[in-house]
């Protein structure tokens, strides 16, 4: 049996022709491809030659000390389980082994399909939708005394960032009218 390529440049390859592999949905591609350029930014020399080498969490916090401004920790979260999902895809395609793959029935999202050789197998799965709820509050800004004029913002988390705040403020300032 030939050795397979799995290096890290091997790696990007794979990614850079994901969508025209058709193993994943589109989105799916682009997510996997963007998450994962982020995290071998900081790829070590010594890791290029085999991405089994590469250890995920190790990657994210080299990420998080060489990045400014630091990414949030759900968008850590997200990087390191898009990375992870594409070097276990990249490794099944290298080794011809199945990839990790299941796909979402567009319209009821309630059973998955599942390829294995020429079957087609289905699988239900129950779909719980879970809601966060993110303490808030509500923000009354009296831009007009005079005229009575007040804006509420609403919704405005109870421990927002700086550079949320900043979001905010040059959405506003987008309206703002010469004078």
């Amino acid at each position: 049996m030939t050795e397979k390529n799995l290096s890290v440049q091997a790696f990007k390859e794979f990614l850079d022709s994901l969508l025209t592999l058709d193993l994943v949905k589109e989105a799916t591609a682009r997510n996997l491809k963007n998450s994962s350029a982020r995290l071998l930014t900081v790829v070590s020399e010594d890791e290029m030659d085999d991405v089994r080498k590469l250890n995920v969490d190790t990657l994210a916090q080299r990420y998080i000390r060489r990045t400014d401004p630091t990414p949030s920790p759900a968008s850590m979260i997200s990087y390191k389980s898009r990375t992870d999902s594409a070097i276990k895809k990249f490794i099944a395609y290298q080794t011809e082994d199945v990839i990790p793959y299941h796909a979402v029935d567009k319209e009821s999202h309630s059973h998955s399909e599942v390829k294995e050789g020429n079957e087609l197998i289905t699988e239900n799965i129950n779909v719980e939708e879970k809601v966060v709820t993110l303490p808030t509050y509500d923000l009354p800004v009296v831009l007009r005394p005079e005229l009575g004029v007040t804006v509420t913002i609403t919704g405005i988390p109870n421990d927002i960032t700086k550079e949320e705040a900043e979001r905010i403020a040059s959405i506003l300032k987008v309206y703002v009218r010469p004078q």
